[in-house]
């Protein structure tokens, strides 16, 4: 749905949602409006590198959870979140605890767990977003956490994005 010039996306990140964007964003679309509550990694990873290679920004309206934060909210330009949005993260596929509770044989290709894990590490370095953030949040997540405190440094300034006493 188109709201000023905006793309309002609410739902699930899957394949559909790419297109739908890749769309937008082809047509000379700039800035997302997010209600999502995560999906598929692959087609988040996607999207998230489509956002940062087209300079999209992109504005938190109630929440953005799991994939979306990690991959939509990370790759965007400009990075924002209306008065209470929540921005939900919770750990990556690459995170070493959740590998060990799916553990994959040793074989000479990577099976497909093993494929999203290295482009989620090439999806993090692209970006220059330390995989930090994921894995503590991960960490925390596992642990039984249910809110934590973020700040992304930004140019020699920093932002809070989320702040809730636990």
């Amino acid at each position: 749905k188109s709201v000023d010039g905006a793309l309002k996306f609410s739902g699930e990140i899957n394949a559909e949602a790419y297109l739908r964007i890749q769309t937008f964003v082809e047509n000379g679309g700039r800035k997302l409006i997010l209600n999502a509550h995560g999906g598929d990694a692959k087609f988040g990873q996607k999207i998230g590198l489509l956002l940062a290679q087209n300079q999209v920004s992109v504005l938190v309206d109630k929440y953005c959870l799991s994939s979306c934060a990690n991959y939509l909210f990370l790759g965007s330009a400009e990075k924002s979140l209306r008065p209470n949005a929540i921005l939900g993260f919770h750990g990556g596929i690459g995170l070493p605890k959740v590998t060990k509770l799916a553990p994959t044989m040793p074989t000479d290709e990577p099976d497909e767990l093993g494929k999203l894990q290295i482009q989620e590490k090439q999806f993090f370095d692209q970006l220059g977003v330390s995989y930090d953030l994921i894995d503590t949040s991960g960490e925390l997540t596992i642990a039984g956490k249910q809110t934590i405190s973020v700040e992304f440094k930004c140019e020699n300034s920093q932002k809070k994005f989320f702040d809730e006493k636990e």
